[in-house]
């Protein structure tokens, strides 16, 4: 298509001193002489045309091009060269597959042509179309299974490799079951129907459990889908990518996964669309939810009208003098008109609000012999409203026409069901604030408005510590929290900017047109940004209950169509990332090398998950000793071997592990080991009597069968489970004391013990150690490392073992280095002492012979005293 055209003749014929400047330009450039013969073609359009430069030039156009000839890239180029103006198009090249938007400039000797691919961005806008017409049929009311359906061709259509499905989510049984997946084996479908979500589910199950993305780039080797396997590979399914369904309340409804025929991982784009069509499903979800809410009403309302009226629809009959003839007690009651006063007078006259539509209708009856359609109609009061309307000319017995049958049904319900969905599809319900789709649509406008030279910006703002405030107060006092935070956010952006809830305590604000460089921008951004977070800072009330929070505000920059939306939405929320971790309640601006720290991020969970699935994952021990040297236990420290970059140490991974839930799978696996090690100790002399103790991560311990777990695994093992000790953090004790002092009650009933980790470095209440069945207190390294010359620390560890001594728990001392720090707790009484001063952490089998030395050592020492 033309999109502009200037009366111009210009003389850009390369000289040798432009050449290697036009050689250097992204687009395709080449020009042609007044006869068509091809003079000059730069690098970029010989890549793209795939053709030698020294074997075209001089050539016919239309002979080396063979198939242009009578495409519109001929017909316009020739109308640029016959009418000396510039044309500017877009063409379609069938045989490539791909879009140009082309320049043609007429030039003193020829022709100059510049072209560019931009199928990319005709894939984005063929794609935002269509999800578009989804919408729309959402909004008309088709069925769920048609939906599911046409959301899938959206998704499959992008790549011919890939194949996609809908499961749907039982909240009750908590299993999934088939929703659509017109593509995938019967075979497959029928084995996944009905399974249950869990931590090691493949990529849906998991996902579903854990309400986040899963992706997975190879089934053949990733633990996920290590129960189902062999059932993907028979289906040719090499790559699972699981986005769960989440509703506006945050419920899980279900997930939406892409299937490969090869092992690989999405790009950008297809993460994107994953999240897309996600949000659609859980549209049309909602939507389904909604229409059946509302045909429960309608439903008990028509049998209460039954009682009073047979006939539910307004029904009245004019006659050829479109007069009233008849008028039914529903014409009564719905037009509040009795029927004496209806009876002679006129419909219009009674109540049509819209004369040329009425005299439409009457026009279509005599002409037709029906009418169906909507009309605004008037109540006796005035007030207007729409009905459905069926009209139908009655004939008499010569075929004449004798009067006209209307049938009038108020639709108001289904009007406002209508507008509920569309604010369903494109408002979040919660605050009122554009949703996602939305958002996208009008990000999507800026960035095309941003073109024409000014600068844009994208604000991703978090709520620090929301989730505090759901876990204390409740989810309704969340809920006021974000309507009135959605209120000020609103309040504070200037009229056209755009402030849209992407999901849970996220904003995103679009700021468009704040500068003409990004110098300006940057300073006008800044200073939103800053008011935003002096509105957020005020105190909220919340039912009388005065509540502070503070937003983390990532700032990502637009100008022109150098990033998408979903590169730039990207940007936006990495830099809220960086403000999170520099402390919270801070503004941070995208800087480029985020984007390699989460690549490297997400290598290393992707190297985690095949090194726990290729055994490279060890456990060390390091030896606990009491205050006559004995070895009374022993600590089971995770390493991890890596086949590249050796030995890691966990502080580099342990954290990324607890973010993605990989420290479910490993965790699981400590277990195991540590509880298989210490049955294997159990049998020798030397290292029967020492204890085992374990690091138990929150988000392992808050798991609902986590009790079960432990048992399940020392049953196994063989381990005595009197032996067992595990060691759990302070943050813990913030959260459900109850429900942790209910799992730990039911383990100690099988004689493990607990011991409080880290202790002094968190901000747990004494309360808590008092109500909590803890036998172990353990002092952090940190305050041991400077206990000899920092008079605070050594006072803090005296306090701390008083304070064991006191509530009856035995305390140890981590991180001993050196002989004056172990004379300094031994002299406190403190109970044992681990660390290097004894021995660093050992693999098993240098930690046996750690121990037969000791004992031996113990032996010659008790033989010479008796000497």
């Amino acid at each position: 298509m033309e999109r502009s055209g200037k009366d111009e003749t210009q003389s850009i014929r390369p000289s040798n001193g432009l050449i290697p400047t036009l050689d250097d330009i992204t687009d395709a450039f080449f020009t042609v002489d007044r006869a068509w013969r091809l003079t000059f073609i730069n690098k970029s359009a010989e890549a793209v045309l795939q053709q030698p430069r020294h074997a075209l030039l001089l050539r016919d156009l239309w002979d080396a091009f063979k198939e242009a000839v009578g495409t519109d890239f001929e017909r316009e180029c020739r109308r640029a060269m016959d009418e000396r103006r510039s044309i500017e198009f877009e063409n379609y090249n069938a045989p490539w597959k791909q879009w140009f938007e082309v320049h043609a400039h007429p030039i003193n000797d020829g022709l100059a042509v510049y072209f560019k691919d931009v199928t990319s961005r005709r894939r984005r806008e063929a794609f935002t179309n269509a999800q578009m017409r989804i919408m729309e049929r959402i909004a008309a009311g088709a069925p769920l299974d048609e939906i599911l359906v046409a959301v899938i061709d959206v998704a499959q259509s992008q790549d011919a490799r890939t194949r996609a499905s809908v499961l749907l989510l039982d909240a009750k049984t908590r299993r999934l079951h088939h929703g659509a997946a017109p593509k995938l084996p019967q075979e497959f479908i029928d084995a996944i129907n009905g399974v249950e979500i869990g931590p090691v589910v493949g990529s849906c199950g998991t996902a579903a459990y854990l309400g986040q993305p899963v992706i997975v780039a190879d089934i053949s080797s990733d633990p996920l889908w290590v129960n189902y396997r062999d059932l993907a590979l028979r289906s040719a399914l090499r790559a699972c990518w699981s986005m769960p369904i989440i509703g506006s309340t945050g419920q899980v409804y279900g997930t939406f996964a892409v299937y490969s025929d090869a092992p690989r991982s999405p790009e950008l784009a297809e993460m994107e669309l994953l999240k897309a069509c996600s949000y659609m499903v859980s549209v049309v979800i909602e939507r389904e939810q909604a229409l059946a809410t509302l045909k429960e009403n309608e439903q008990r309302f028509r049998e209460q009208a039954s009682l009073l009226d047979k006939a539910q629809d307004a029904i009245f009959v004019v006659n050829m003098d479109e007069k009233i003839i008849f008028w039914n007690k529903s014409a009564e009651r719905l037009y509040g008109r009795t029927k004496e006063e209806a009876l002679g007078k006129s419909e219009q006259e009674l109540c049509c609000e819209n004369s040329p539509m009425f005299n439409a209708v009457v026009n279509e009856v005599l002409k037709s012999g029906e009418w169906r359609g909507e009309l605004t109609v008037r109540r006796k009061n005035g007030t207007c409203f729409v009905v459905e309307g069926r009209s139908t000319l009655v004939r008499d017995d010569n075929d004449d026409p004798q009067s006209i049958l209307s049938i009038h049904t108020d639709i108001t319900d289904r009007k406002a069901a209508q507008r509920e969905i569309h604010t369903l599809a494109f408002y979040d319900s919660l605050t009122g604030l554009p949703n996602r789709q939305l958002l996208l649509d009008r990000l999507e406008h800026e960035l095309m408005a941003s073109r024409r030279g000014s600068v844009g910006a994208v604000m991703f703002i978090d709520l620090d510590n929301f989730k505090v405030l759901n876990d204390t107060l409740g989810h309704d006092m969340g809920d006021l929290l974000l309507q009135q935070v959605a209120q000020r956010l609103s309040q504070t952006v200037r009229e056209g900017d755009t402030v849209a809830r992407w999901g849970g305590d996220e904003f995103v604000v679009v700021l468009g047109q704040i500068g003409k460089h990004s110098i300006d921008a940057v300073g006008h951004a800044d200073t939103i940004a800053e008011q935003i977070r002096a509105a957020l800072n005020t105190p909220f009330d919340l039912n009388k209950y005065e509540h502070h929070t503070t937003p983390s505000i990532g700032v990502a920059l637009f100008q022109g169509l150098s990033v998408t939306v979903e590169e730039l939405l990207k940007h936006a929320d990495l830099a809220m990332y960086q403000a999170k971790a520099a402390g919270r309640n801070t503004i941070r601006f995208f800087d480029p090398e985020m984007q390699a720290a989460i690549t490297a991020r997400v290598a290393m969970e992707a190297n985690m998950r095949r090194s726990l699935l290729d055994h490279d994952f060890l456990l060390y021990y390091q030896p606990q000793v009491d205050r006559d040297g004995q070895v009374v236990g022993t600590e089971a420290l995770l390493r991890w071997r890596h086949p590249q970059q050796g030995m890691i140490s966990p502080v580099h991974f342990i954290h990324l592990a607890e973010d993605t839930g990989l420290i479910l799978p490993l965790g699981e696996w400590i277990l195991e080991t540590a509880c298989h090690q210490l049955a294997k100790w159990a049998t020798r002399q030397e290292t029967a009597q020492i204890s085992m103790a374990v690091n138990v991560s929150a988000r392992q311990f808050r798991q609902p069968d986590f009790a079960d777990q432990i048992i399940a695994v020392v049953n196994k093992s063989g381990a005595n489970p009197r032996q067992l000790k595990l060691e759990l953090t302070e943050s813990l004790l913030l959260e459900d004391v109850n429900g942790t002092a209910e799992k730990m009650d039911q383990l100690r009933t099988l004689g493990i013990e607990f011991s409080l980790d880290d202790f002094g470095t968190g901000y747990s209440s004494l309360s808590y150690l008092r109500r909590l069945p803890f036998e172990q207190l353990k002092i952090d390294q940190s305050f041991v490392r400077d206990v000899l010359v920092n008079q605070e620390d050594a006072t803090l560890v005296k306090t701390i073992i008083t304070l064991g001594r006191n509530l009856g728990l035995k305390v140890v001392a981590e991180g001993v280095m050196t002989l004056g720090q172990f004379d300094f707790l031994d002299r406190c009484v403190c109970d044992a002492f681990q660390g290097y001063f004894f021995s660093e952490p050992l693999p098993p089998e240098d930690f046996d012979k750690f121990m037969v030395a000791r004992d031996s050592s113990h032996t010659l020492e008790k033989d010479q005293s008796a000497i």
